[in-house]
Parts: structure tokens; sequence; C-alpha cells
């Protein structure tokens, strides 16, 4: 089995921190994964997080650039408790 990080420092993401990660996959090979980027550190509160989600069309060997899909607003030290969600 050969493993891939979806999540990390090194992918290209919009942050350092990841948390919370889930994944599903469906009968066609899609893998969806998402996870909280967290942008101060790995801690909550007071933290900007936001939702990022990747997609993967071949059972997980290549991965998707990283979508936002619920952005908090604020900078990386101060963040709204509200985030915003982008549709």
């Amino acid at each position: 089995m050969d493993f891939k990080t979806v999540f990390g420092p090194d992918t290209n993401g919009p942050s350092e921190f990841y948390r919370i990660p889930s994944m599903i996959s469906t009968k066609n090979n899609i893998v969806v994964a998402c996870a909280d980027a967290r942008f101060c550190s790995g801690a909550d509160n007071p933290n900007r997080i936001d939702k990022v989600v990747r997609r993967s069309e071949d059972s997980g060997e290549t991965w998707s650039d990283y979508i936002v899909a619920v952005e908090e607003k604020g900078t990386k030290q101060k963040s709204l408790l509200q985030p915003l969600t982008r549709f």
C-alpha cells in the first residue's frame, strides 16, 4: 500500500496546519477529502479556520488543488467566530 499526504505543510495548501480530516469514496473511484485548515497554529480559537476540500478521480493516486469550501474572515490571529460560506 502506498501512502499519500492529502493535507499537510508540503501539499501546496493554504495553511501549514490541518485538523479533523474526513474522507468518502464513491463506487466510481472518486474520493473526496475535507479538513480544517488552521492558519495560526493547530489549536482551536482564537484561530482562523477554513474548511478545505480535495478530490481524487483515481482512487487517491493523485489529488486536485485545494478548494476552499468555507472561508472564515479575519486575520491569522483574530477571526470572526461565524465563518462565511462560499457557494
